[in-house]
């Protein structure tokens, strides 16, 4: 699978979105691809999955994904202020691939009805979100996945052995205090380690599994390292990659 994502960035690299990308070298993309593969392999197929929502669908990497590999019914949402969502080849390619794109802003309810997805992915989205909006962001998300369903949640882990490193040397490690815009949305306001997750989702969902892995670019000089000590203790992993499930009220 990660062969066939990366081909897919490359593939997307060549859409007209009306703004920069990543540079895409050769590790950009073998990292993402692993990245986006742990991402998918969360899903399970113990069941019938047909509706799919990702939030946040970025550059539409694992929302087109989904829909070749699994011929999902796949929608996804993004803010309404990223431009790059109303560009004619991007909405254009999302048209071919299946996939439906709703502009929201998770301030706002989501615009659909309950009980109406079997799998909600909410990857690399709540570091970027002020915690009340992650807590109405959670609300609805609970209320449009199924009884059943499946959520997935990927974020960057706090507690990852770079923030460790730094911390012991006297350095700050918290993001910046006034984050970066991009659009109406934000770069990394707060993240979070797996405790505080679960905090975060106040007993509403129960975790199925959880894992962590490597994202290289989190601080480079520390790859080495990372490389050695990630086996033995895998809470020092760069990033958080959650299986949930509805949790029942007795």
């Amino acid at each position: 699978m990660k062969k066939e994502i990366y081909n897919l960035m490359i593939e997307l690299s060549k859409v007209d979105y009306h703004e920069p990308l990543p540079e895409l070298n050769d590790q950009f993309l073998k990292v993402w691809a692993e990245h986006y593969s742990k991402i998918i392999h969360l899903i399970p197929h113990d069941k019938k999955i047909l509706n799919v929502l990702e939030v946040g669908v970025g550059y539409g990497v694992l929302a087109v994904m989904l829909r070749r590999l699994y011929e999902f019914n796949v929608v996804a949402t993004e803010h309404p202020s990223r431009g790059y969502i109303y560009a004619k080849e991007f909405r254009e390619l999302m048209g071919r691939e299946g996939v439906k794109i709703v502009e929201h802003d998770l301030h706002n309810p989501m615009p659909f009805n309950d009980l109406t997805f079997d799998v909600v992915l909410y990857c690399d989205v709540m570091e970027h979100l002020p915690p009340a909006i992650i807590s109405k962001s959670l609300f609805e998300i609970k209320r449009v996945l199924k009884k059943d369903g499946y959520f997935v949640l990927s974020t960057p882990n706090f507690a990852r052995l770079p923030n460790r490193i730094k911390l012991l040397g006297g350095r700050g490690i918290n993001p910046p205090i006034h984050p970066r815009k991009v659009g109406e949305t934000f770069d990394h306001i707060r993240e979070f380690t797996l405790d505080e997750i679960e905090t975060v989702l106040q007993g509403d969902f129960r975790t199925i599994r959880h894992e962590y892995g490597l994202i290289p670019f989190f601080n480079e000089k520390f790859n080495a390292l990372n490389a050695v000590v990630f086996p033995f203790f895998p809470a020092c992993g760069d990033e958080i990659y959650l299986l949930l499930g509805l949790r029942e009220k007795g």
